[in-house]
């Protein structure tokens, strides 16, 4: 009984660690990705228009170059880096997975949330090149979320 007891707590172990090349290919992709606010400066201009009071207004057209590379970038690493991400495995194994997005505290049910995105919606509403990944205090990661975007 206790070499099976064993077996399945190391099997489960096993299953939430990520493999050697999956760490690596996160870490490749996140050292791609800008930071988060920089993402979010680039969406807001590349989505401005004259409604939008926080967004500036007027750039130049390199500026304007560069937030577009910066969205495309983003729309082209989320979808591959969440396919990476383990649930069961800790934010900690992913290097610069922390430092890319947006951490935010829930009081309520005790956990983090770390947003990677470029706020775009498709026409469900749906995030496709967003996520929140809800992690523990000890760095553990729960789950892996889409992001539903309110109409």
């Amino acid at each position: 009984m206790r070499t099976l007891l064993l077996f399945l707590l190391c099997a489960a172990a096993s299953f939430a660690a990520p493999a050697p090349g999956t760490i690596a290919e996160a870490a490749k992709l996140l050292e791609e990705l800008p930071p988060q606010h920089i993402l979010r400066e680039a969406r807001a201009i590349v989505v401005a228009t004259d409604s939008e009071f926080s967004a500036p207004k007027h750039r130049s057209p390199a500026e304007l170059k560069q937030a577009e590379e910066f969205v495309q970038k983003a729309k082209d690493i989320v979808p591959r880096l969440r396919k990476l991400i383990l649930a069961g495995s800790s934010v900690f194994d992913y290097p610069g997975l922390v430092a890319r997005g947006e951490i935010r505290w829930s009081e309520v049910e005790k956990h983090y949330e770390l947003y990677i995105g470029v706020y775009l919606r498709d026409s469900e509403g749906q995030g496709p090149y967003d996520m929140n990944i809800r992690f523990d205090a000890k760095g553990t990661i729960v789950e892996i979320k889409d992001v539903r975007w309110k109409s």
